[in-house]
């Protein structure tokens, strides 16, 4: 499923009192970001291969004239590897001004909740998932998605985030 552009739109400016996430999969696991920090989501594209780059950077590619890397959130995670489908997106995330890719399985949708439905970040890794790494969790529709602290993603590992400058 894809996201159209309009459906982001619409959903940045909903309500106030709700939260809302873009809630996507990774090896079977759903995660989400804050809808405010998804910039766009595009199907798989070109990448440039980075040399030396960290096992996740998938590469980097050319979005309008910017230069964005892209990380594989399973490998980050240590999760199964799949393989792309159809499905496959990378979420165009601005991550303190800095846009960073994530290349995920899929795109489930939008989804709205409200504050109080959320559940405090994890003291213990959750599947793969460093604790670290995590905002939250929250409970929809039966099930229970992990949320995801994008700044946290950008550290190469749980003691030391990526110096002012450098990209993952």
């Amino acid at each position: 499923m894809s996201v159209p552009a309009t459906e982001l739109t619409a959903a940045r400016e909903g309500e106030a009192e709700s939260l809302q996430f873009v809630v996507f999969s990774l090896s079977g696991c759903e995660c989400a970001v804050g809808i405010r920090d998804v910039r766009e989501i595009d199907r798989v594209l070109d990448l440039t291969l980075v040399p030396r780059a960290p096992r996740f950077v998938e590469g980097v590619l050319n979005l309008r004239g910017r230069v964005v890397p892209v990380l594989d959130l399973r490998k980050r995670f240590d999760m199964p590897l799949m393989e792309r489908t159809e499905e496959s997106r990378v979420l165009i995330t601005d991550i303190q001004d800095q846009w960073v890719g994530l290349w995920v399985d899929r795109v489930v949708g939008v989804v709205r909740v409200p504050p109080s439905a959320l559940l405090p970040q994890p003291s213990e890794p959750v599947l793969s998932v460093e604790p670290h790494c995590l905002k939250g969790r929250v409970p929809w529709e039966g099930r229970l998605i992990l949320l995801l602290d994008l700044e946290k993603l950008l550290t190469l590992d749980p003691g030391r985030a990526l110096p002012e400058g450098e990209t993952a």
